[in-house]
């Protein structure tokens, strides 16, 4: 028998079951990817798409081209978050030459913690990763994830990590889309999870305007942004190897690209996104602050016997309104920043089994399942956690592990009847937007990322 079908210890025998685990979740997801893009060609004989709030969600996965493929996350990893700087919030961008880094982190839910090992891809603008990511990076394309930490007076166990770069031994060599991924010390295919970010040039100015548009009968207005671009010398001569991609806050997966700017705007090119194409009016997302575990506000009670302890949310009603707008969090957690009484609340913050309840319209089961998603999921909604009906209560229910700190979150549905009621009833969207300007480099082979712009919507 040949020794590479043995397994010869206790950890063998965990990263078999991993690796097992992880292509069921991978044939699973290619199953739902299947039967989502079918669903998706029946929806298309229907027509334009119905009006209303949760009209974004549905968009999410349909725009081709934009959207990076991830492998699937091991169940075991919480809690990750990418940014610029030291400010969770941020968009994970990183400056070619500038002094500030990336920052990485993640929770293991273990009880110890082991070396673990980062990658990187460079992907052109449709994230389509290039054959040779090693010749687009200075240094290693490989480094080690090392500064890892026990959770202090937790019920919950788990291991925090923390990765900043570049570093001495990875840096970056050209601009563009970029895929971080994190696995087992030395196992380049043995992955945790993948996350992504960019590394841009900061050439040329770009001018990112936002117009509301109406479409069809729909009660709210959609976002139509526009960016002007002037760019550097040089690059003016070749207008059609440039293009623009537009996204709603860190939301990938419902990019708008736009391959050639519009003719006879030169010296400035602009990239317009076209008129039906224009972001759906979206309700502002259900805001959850989980700083303090005590009932009040969100939090309708807490069961502090069980490990982890259980926190019962209020239920939220898709038929009643809500006050106010919940701030923005950029699409992941916030753990640092959320108000924590504790010297270090990335070791600290305890995890909790929370229980979210939502109220359809009526009190009646909706067709089609029901999905809460948001900055504790950054997937295909396919994946999202799935609520349960209970008809006795009149509501949907489920439970999702999160760590204390803040969160945005939306519930998603195919039934009109609630994007309907979601669009009557919830507060307007606050969104910021980011254009993305990318060159078409021959010599490279792939797509440069020279300029990327934010801009909050009113």
């Amino acid at each position: 028998m040949s020794t590479s079908y043995l397994l010869k210890s206790p950890s063998d025998v965990a990263r078999a079951g991993r690796r097992i685990t992880r292509w069921a979740s991978v044939f699973a997801a290619a199953f739902l990817v299947l039967v989502s893009v079918f669903a998706a060609g029946c929806a298309a004989t229907e027509g334009p798409r119905g009006d209303g709030a949760a009209s974004e969600e549905r968009d999410a996965d349909a725009t081709a081209g934009a959207a990076p493929r991830l492998a699937p996350a091991d169940s075991t990893v919480r809690t990750v978050q990418l940014y610029a700087g030291d400010d969770e919030r941020r968009l994970p961008v990183y400056a070619l030459g500038s002094e500030e880094t990336l920052t990485l982190e993640f929770d293991l839910m273990a009880k110890q913690g082991r070396p673990l090992s980062v990658y990187f891809y460079h992907a052109n603008r449709q994230w389509e990763r290039d054959a040779s990511p090693g010749r687009y990076l200075d240094g290693f394309r490989s480094g080690e994830l090392l500064d890892y930490t026990r959770a202090r007076g937790t019920g919950v166990p788990y291991v925090h990590y923390t990765y900043r770069f570049p570093a001495r031994d990875v840096g970056f060599e050209a601009s563009g889309n970029y895929i971080l991924r994190v696995t087992e010390q030395g196992e380049e295919e043995d992955v945790l999870f993948e996350r992504p970010f960019f590394v841009t040039e900061r050439a040329g100015n770009i001018d990112l305007n936002l117009e509301e548009v109406r479409l069809g009968t729909q009660p709210s207005l959609s976002d139509r942004p526009t960016a002007r671009y002037r760019p550097p010398p040089g690059l003016s001569d070749n207008p059609f190897d440039l293009s623009a991609c537009f996204v709603p806050g860190a939301r990938l997966r419902q990019a708008r690209c736009v391959d050639d700017p519009e003719p006879s705007t030169q010296p400035v090119m602009e990239f317009e996104v076209p008129y039906r194409e224009s972001f759906a009016p979206g309700t502002a997302a259900f805001f959850l602050d989980l700083a303090r575990l005590e009932s009040g506000a969100e939090i309708a009670s807490v069961d502090r016997r069980p490990t982890p302890l259980r926190v019962t949310l209020e239920t939220d009603y898709a038929d009643f309104s809500r006050s106010g707008r919940p701030p923005l969090l950029g699409d992941q957690p916030v753990v640092r920043r959320a108000g924590l009484i504790a010297s270090d609340p990335a070791v600290s913050a305890e995890y909790a089994a929370m229980r979210f309840r939502f109220a359809p319209p009526g009190g009646r089961r909706l067709q089609g399942p029901l999905v809460v998603t948001g900055s504790f999921h950054d997937g295909p909604l396919d994946e999202a956690p799935r609520l349960r009906w209970h008809p006795t209560q009149g509501h949907y229910e489920d439970t999702v592990l999160l760590k204390q700190g803040l969160y945005e979150y939306r519930y998603a549905s195919p039934d009109p009847r609630l994007q309907k009621a979601l669009a009557q009833n919830a507060r307007p969207a606050r969104r910021r937007y980011a254009a993305f300007i990318y060159y078409r480099d021959a010599s490279l082979g792939s797509d440069r990322l020279l300029s990327v712009s934010e801009k909050q919507a009113q």
